[in-house]
């Protein structure tokens, strides 16, 4: 049984499968940006609301997945990775999205990361909700994740910095998640679906993950649909706040239950920022599936609190980077470095070796570079 907590955050468990008051995809996607193939789909019309799966091909340009229209950058056969961003703040200003392009210091230039997902055979997407993630306060974009009834509600932000509520969605961003994914993977045949969360976008991926577990459970959705791996990079979440309890809470209620039925998680961290003010450092969740911490030393700014946002930033840029070099090694004296730490290349059935162990370990050697070939870690006590 689920928590009387659980049950109000869940306003809707299926809302492609069973219908919800306000959940007609029809008017959900009324206001969305057409599926044209965009050369620079980081840049984005902020006159009008737009959220949902963007599938990415080889040198920065990506396809919307829209129901019923083709997509050049999605095969049902291949296995399939997702990433979802987390906290926008301000990104009205900019007109810019997350994407996979990435300034590499180690060869002084700028290139896709997406390309070697692809040319090893991977889809790749990101789940875009920029707009409703532009929140000043970091918590009020949190809230949005859970449910659409907050004091901000499912407000997004606009050219000129204000908020509208025009062709906004009556469900969560969870929900929209969990309805885009199903409409986008329609027909997946494929065997391995791998998502990846940043920062607040690591809860995303999570609920995503559960959703879909139970949708597989009660056979409403095929198992193809399953996850196998679930990847949260530098993760945030609240703490408790007065006798309520906080998201970090919820993440370890659902991590064990996923854990509990065979899937597979990676925690890697970039920085401390859930020690700061706010956040939860979730020793729960430790405890369950360990945790990874990367040090980019080569990622330096004179401002401290500068400094841990340029780390955090980095977290999802080093991740998908790592899929191009061996995984890095564990090093159990000095003599041993033989084991192989967490990475995107590492393999599932590695990944949950590290999981089951749960240790902590971290960065000991390469963190000068951007690459993860010439890494080492160490356990942590």
């Amino acid at each position: 049984m689920r928590n009387t907590l659980w049950q109000s955050l869940s306003l809707c468990l299926l809302p492609l499968l069973i219908h919800c008051q306000g959940s007609d995809v029809a008017s959900t996607t009324a206001a969305l940006a057409p599926p044209q193939v965009l050369t620079a789909p980081e840049h984005f019309d902020c006159s009008r609301l737009d959220y949902g799966i963007y599938w990415y091909g080889k040198g920065n340009v990506a396809q919307k997945a829209v129901p019923g229209t083709p997509n050049r950058f999605f095969d049902v056969h291949k296995p399939t990775v997702i990433y979802v961003h987390g906290w926008q703040s301000d990104s009205y200003q900019t007109r810019i999205r997350e994407n996979f392009a990435f300034d590499n210091p180690d060869i002084g230039r700028s290139q896709n990361l997406e390309d070697t997902w692809i040319d090893a055979g991977w889809n790749v997407g990101i789940f875009y909700w920029t707009q409703f993630a532009d929140e000043y306060f970091v918590q009020n974009a949190e809230y949005k994740i859970w449910t659409p009834v907050s004091t901000v509600g499912m407000r997004w932000r606009t050219c000129d910095g204000s908020y509208s509520t025009a062709g906004s969605p009556s469900n969560s961003i969870a929900d929209l998640y969990f309805q885009t994914f199903v409409q986008a993977m329609r027909g997946y045949q494929g065997n391995n679906i791998r998502l990846v969360g940043h920062s607040l976008g690591s809860q995303l991926a999570l609920r995503l993950a559960d959703l879909v577990a139970e949708g597989v459970a009660q056979d409403m959705l095929p198992k193809t649909l399953l996850p196998k791996r679930v990847t949260q990079l530098d993760p945030w979440w609240s703490g408790a706040f007065s006798s309520a309890p906080g998201i970090g809470a919820m993440v370890a209620v659902i991590t064990q239950r996923l854990k509990d039925h065979g899937m597979i998680f990676e925690l890697i961290k970039s920085t401390d920022i859930l020690a700061f003010p706010g956040g939860d450092l979730n020793p729960a969740v430790t405890q369950l599936i360990g945790e990874t911490k990367v040090i980019p030393g080569f990622i330096k700014n004179p401002i401290p609190t500068e400094e841990v946002s340029w780390r955090h930033v980095a977290a999802p840029k080093l991740y998908f980077l790592s899929l191009a070099s061996p995984p890095p090694k564990i090093c159990l004296s000095s003599k041993k470095c033989d084991a192989e730490a967490a990475s995107a290349a590492t393999s599932d059935e590695r990944t949950r070796a590290l999981m089951r162990e749960a240790g902590s370990w971290i960065q000991s050697k390469g963190e000068e570079t951007a690459t993860s070939a010439d890494d080492e870690f160490v356990r942590r006590h």
